[in-house]
């Protein structure tokens, strides 16, 4: 059945019918710059919704703890199945849904939605419009990538949001070709890496635009290739992904302009597009070994 419907911006209203049973909120995507879907990550007690439009397309899936779901939408016969980490379940946008409860303790589930700032060409090849009203649903990459959105959303790492847009578009190609068959892949020709004056232009842009929030979609445009074969050709070509060549080059700002000194580490964290200051002090330790505030301190002291 097709739900298709105009769909608002990522918004954290979203999970509304889970905060007013009690769920609570660990983290989320909502502050960041993450274009046509968003997640946050929710532990579970109990929850008993009564009736309710779905909003947007939704996947659950599993990331820590068990619980029993029953729900029942659009007529069906009524799903139940286990939450449990790996598992998910998907419920379109526009779905009426007549009821979902959820029995457990300690349940934490990774909540993806998709909105109406998705590309138009993207969706209609994962065929989001037909995507079923399923739950219990086993698939070890769709868990993997879940256990990924869950570990950036708890700890913020420099090029996040390039690296949650990756994963979001994962997750919609592996959903899409497992549920309707459809294919997201880009061309056979991907492996081969970008041309050398295509990997330049690339790379100039990425330096140009290192402060600005950049998307898979803005790069593989510059290269004139989908974002898929832009994936998997840029990190033939350089050795990484593209979230991970940008964030080296923020951090290499980072450096400079803690050197600098006339610059807050606040400041510093909203121009190299993190959510908070504390976000980018732990990502800035992870990869140096020392927070911002000790890095400049040491600077200072030569």
């Amino acid at each position: 059945m097709n739900h298709a419907t105009a769909l608002p911006a990522a918004s954290s209203s979203y999970g509304a019918k889970y905060a007013a049973a009690g769920s609570l909120a660990l983290a989320d995507s909502f502050a960041r710059p993450w274009r046509g879907f968003g997640a946050e990550l929710r532990r579970h007690a109990a929850v008993d919704a009564p009736g309710f439009v779905q909003p947007v397309t939704e996947v659950a899936i599993g990331i820590a703890g068990h619980g029993r779901v029953s729900r029942r939408a659009d007529g069906e016969a009524e799903q139940r199945f286990e939450a449990q980490p790996g598992r998910f379940c998907i419920c379109p946008g526009g779905v009426p849904v007549d009821h979902l409860r959820l029995q457990g303790e300690g349940v934490e589930l990774l909540h993806f939605y998709v909105d109406g700032g998705l590309d138009p060409d993207f969706a209609a090849r994962t065929a989001l419009a037909d995507w079923p009203y399923a739950g219990g649903l086993a698939d070890p990459l769709v868990a993997q990538i879940g256990l990924a959105m869950a570990q950036e959303l708890r700890q913020e790492s420099s090029g996040g949001e390039l690296l949650l847009d990756t994963l979001g578009h994962a997750l919609l190609a592996r959903i899409g070709q497992r549920h309707t068959g459809a294919s997201a892949a880009g061309p056979a020709t991907a492996g081969r890496g970008l041309s050398p004056a295509r990997l330049a232009r690339v790379q100039a842009y990425l330096q140009a635009h290192v402060e600005r929030a950049l998307s898979l979609e803005d790069m593989a445009r510059e290269a004139c290739l989908s974002r898929f074969h832009f994936v998997r050709a840029f990190k033939a070509s350089t050795g990484r992904t593209p979230h991970q060549y940008l964030g080296s080059l923020r951090l290499e700002l980072a450096k400079s302009l803690l050197a600098a000194g006339q610059e807050s580490i606040e400041a510093i964290a909203w121009r190299l597009q993190f959510a908070s200051a504390s976000g980018f002090s732990r990502a800035f330790r992870r990869e140096l070994g020392l927070t911002p505030s000790a890095y400049a301190q040491a600077l200072r002291r030569r």
